[in-house]
């Protein structure tokens, strides 16, 4: 047979033009079903988050009941919290702090202890701060990898003079809003968790969290129902009862305690307590 008699089909290297357009549309199709899967994944996991996690539950259960009292403007109306919105995610809204104070404390890895169970354990990815004494560099390592962490250093005009260190960390607990007030970039924090330094957290602390906001939540529609004139909250610190706290002096532990931006009043009038009883007494039998 000739070769001039066998059909010839051409051979083309590049597809012809309407084999790329349908190549590209499949590619565009395929792309597009991609991001719509995972989109719906993000999408189910986001609710289940906020199903699952009791803040959230707190936070959209007061977001979606609240009753507006008529006689309050706009403006009155985002200050209590009880009637505030969840706007701002939860871990710009949150932060845990805790004191060391004095050479000793400087020289032990208990601060350490105490950052690494709230992001372990704790699963917290808020704010973490520390008011110390300490050089400043004593916590840097601490600050290389974490963009969260504060280092407050203690203030000359802040140290009272002759008084007993564990009555010292006791003063230093009612200034910890004044050092988080000058620091902007922590505006967004509202709720706030201190802890002695020595405690660790074994567990995740959004279930803690939400039992304090409850709470709180709660403090606050009692005072407005008795108080339907006022436009802010009522300054509240929770503490721990003390174990036998009701047959001992001091019923109350101060080595754990919640608070929120309004609880200045009660930080002056610790303090106050601290300067004005304890401290001429030379008090050195509890740091509670």
């Amino acid at each position: 047979m000739r070769a001039s008699d066998a059909s010839f089909t051409p051979y083309h290297p590049y597809p012809s033009p309407d084999t790329q357009l349908r190549r590209q549309r499949l590619i565009l199709r395929a792309f597009v079903a991609v991001l719509f899967v995972a989109f719906e994944l993000w999408r189910r996991r986001h609710d289940t988050y906020r199903q699952l996690n009791p803040l959230m539950k707190v936070l959209d259960a007061e977001n979606n009941t609240a009753m507006e009292p008529a006689h309050l403007s706009q403006a009155d109306m985002v200050e209590p919290i009880h009637r505030r919105p969840p706007t701002i995610a939860l871990d710009d809204k949150r932060m845990i702090l805790t004191v060391s104070l004095g050479k000793e404390a400087a020289k032990r890895p208990l601060v350490e202890r105490a950052y690494r169970s709230a992001r372990g354990p704790g699963q917290f990815k808020g704010y973490f701060g520390v008011v110390t004494d300490a050089p400043e560099n004593r916590y840097a390592k601490l600050q290389e990898n974490d963009d969260r962490i504060y280092i407050f250093q203690v203030k000359e005009d802040d140290v009272l003079k002759d008084i007993h260190p564990k009555l010292a960390v006791q003063y230093f607990k009612t200034l910890l809003l004044k050092y988080v007030s000058e620091v902007p970039e922590l505006d967004s924090v509202e709720y706030f968790n201190y802890i002695d330094f020595d405690i660790v957290i074994g567990e995740n602390i959004d279930g803690f969290d939400a039992m304090i906001l409850e709470k709180r939540i709660q403090a606050q529609k009692e005072y407005f129902a008795a108080h339907p004139e006022a436009t802010k909250d009522i300054p509240t610190i929770y503490f721990f009862e003390e174990i036998d706290g009701a047959t001992k002096k001091e019923p109350f532990h101060a080595g754990q305690f919640s608070f929120d931006r309004n609880s200045e009043h009660c930080f002056r009038l610790w303090g106050k307590e601290i300067i004005e009883c304890f401290l001429p007494h030379k008090y050195t039998l509890s740091d509670q």
